[in-house]
């Protein structure tokens, strides 16, 4: 369970990197959808990344992290240079949302401490035979497909297909009750760290608040990344309207000034 006033983290890449997201039906979930993860073709569902709530105020940044590293070829590349504009959203929960989570057993280098939680609970159903078996395998088989980070598969189309036709189809089941609002499972690309969360669209449109919109620059150079936050909204409730952050665009300009060549925009 996700309890009531947890945030998702929710973020799309701004291409052109000039363009401004000017609505929420422009950061929710896509009017139509590409096969996925947890969603066959043409079957849209609202993904994003969630802290733990202990964790809530601590590490904020840890879900901006996930996020990127679903949605960016550029963050993931170690060796990209440049800058990606990338538009952040935080949505509120306006109550408790009802998750599943898939059993991880052992498809995850470091998996965080809440479903290391949940997988025990797996294991003590597995371990008193209240599964049987060949559910067992079944899950284990999905669990797999879910942690593939598709290393050394990103270009192979047939590979990640087959991949996604599996998970999919086995989240759109899951998700035909009534009683789940979506499921919950680690992220493949940060090797089980982060957590990754996908909502049904019904329920995006009746208990998820849109709280804030923040557009960041991803530096990248031949030193330390650096996240810029150059424009922020903070209550998108009346209307996206957009303010600099004064500090940070400073902050570019110096960046983009002390690394030349490397200071170009990746999305044009």
């Amino acid at each position: 369970m996700l309890p009531i006033d947890s945030y998702i983290t929710r973020g799309r890449i701004n291409i052109p990197y000039s363009k401004l997201f000017r609505s929420k039906a422009e950061l929710s979930y896509p009017p139509f959808a590409h096969l996925q993860r947890a969603n066959l073709e043409g079957k849209s569902k609202f993904y994003g990344a969630v802290i733990e709530v202990e964790d809530k105020g601590k590490d904020v940044d840890d879900a901006r992290v996930c996020v990127l590293c679903e949605i960016s070829a550029f963050a993931r590349n170690i060796n990209s240079v440049g800058i990606e504009v990338v538009t952040f959203s935080f949505w509120r929960c306006n109550r408790d949302l009802h998750l599943l989570s898939i059993p991880i057993f052992d498809s995850y280098d470091k998996p965080s401490d809440l479903i290391r939680r949940i997988n025990n609970q797996w294991d003590f159903l597995t371990r008193h035979s209240l599964i049987s078996n060949e559910h067992i395998c079944r899950l284990k088989t999905l669990s797999k497909l879910f942690a593939d980070d598709f290393s050394g598969h990103e270009d192979n189309d047939t590979y990640v297909k087959n991949c996604y036709n599996q998970t999919a189809s086995f989240s759109e089941y899951l998700m035909q009750d009534d009683k789940v609002d979506g499921l919950i499972y680690p992220s493949a690309r940060l090797k089980g760290h982060g957590l990754n969360i996908v909502v049904k669209q019904k329920v995006v449109d009746e208990t998820l608040i849109l709280h804030q919109v923040v557009v960041s620059y991803i530096c990248k150079g031949e030193d330390k990344p650096l996240v810029m936050n150059i424009f922020n909204c903070k209550n998108p409730a009346t209307g996206i309207k957009y303010l600099h952050c004064s500090e940070d665009v400073k902050l570019l300009k110096k960046w983009k000034k002390g690394h030349g060549r490397m200071a170009d925009y990746v999305n044009k």
